[in-house]
């Protein structure tokens, strides 16, 4: 039975865990899956790679790359080796990929964009995406409005775009929301469809000595707070992709 693959690049905070379970469930939850169809694998705790390969025997119909508290440019071991095997993923898989604010960052790196630090700081809180002209005729995007909610954390962004990337989404902070990798069907976000508003005010509220310390107000962008309600039609529309249902 085919499964879609989700490679989670770290664990949440405790207290968000508690409340709203870890990064891979924030996704699951939200895509209309049995539990039993998904395939979740921790690099960062040790854990093998599949081949890619291999992808059609072990019945891996798409990959999702989750975000992460850790960074792309951090020279950490796990990273290194995640950013090899991208690499691979990129030469030797036709299958759907979805890279998700860190994972959307890693594809960029491994495509042969840079990933760096924010000039202006972290993105945070409910943010406007708005789809570029290119976005008009793409399998994942094309149907969604042309203005947007969705949530946002970073501290990281795509300083560079890969040779071969197409902007599909910016927005005045942010000018790659979201990116496909030529024609094939791989495609990055650096927006949180996965994210649902009561996450986006825990993040918030964790972080706000962060926030006023690069002069912003974290009680404003709690206010500023929205509902996502593109997030689970994107992450389900890729799904549909992924299985050939669309």
């Amino acid at each position: 039975m085919q499964k879609l693959m989700i490679t989670k690049t770290g664990d949440t905070k405790a207290s968000v865990k508690q409340e709203f379970g870890d990064f891979e469930e924030m996704f699951i939850d939200k895509i209309e899956l049995p539990r039993h169809r998904f395939m979740v694998i921790k690099p960062y705790d040790g854990e093998d790679l599949p081949d890619v390969k291999n992808f059609a025997e072990a019945e891996i119909a798409g990959l999702i790359i989750t975000g992460s508290h850790a960074m792309v440019t951090d020279k950490k071991n796990w990273i290194n080796r995640l950013i090899s095997w991208t690499e691979d993923l990129l030469e030797n898989t036709a299958i759907p990929v979805l890279g998700v604010c860190f994972g959307h960052q890693l594809l960029a790196a491994a495509a042969g964009g840079n990933v760096d630090y924010h000039s202006q700081g972290r993105e945070i809180g409910t943010v406007p995406i708005r789809l570029t002209e290119a976005a008009g005729d793409d399998p994942l995007l094309a149907d969604l409005p042309a203005e947007f909610k969705s949530q946002a954390s970073h501290a990281q962004t795509v300083t560079g775009l890969p040779p071969e990337a197409v902007v599909l989404a910016e927005n005045e902070y942010e000018n790659y929301h979201a990116f496909r990798l030529g024609e094939k069907r791989i495609w990055g976000l650096q927006f949180h469809p996965e994210f649902t508003a009561g996450i986006m005010k825990k993040y918030i509220e964790l972080i706000k000595d962060e926030i006023r310390q690069n002069g912003r107000d974290p009680e404003k962008i709690m206010e500023g707070v929205r509902k996502n309600p593109c997030g689970a039609e994107l992450l389900n529309r890729f799904t549909r992709i992924a299985f050939n249902q669309d």
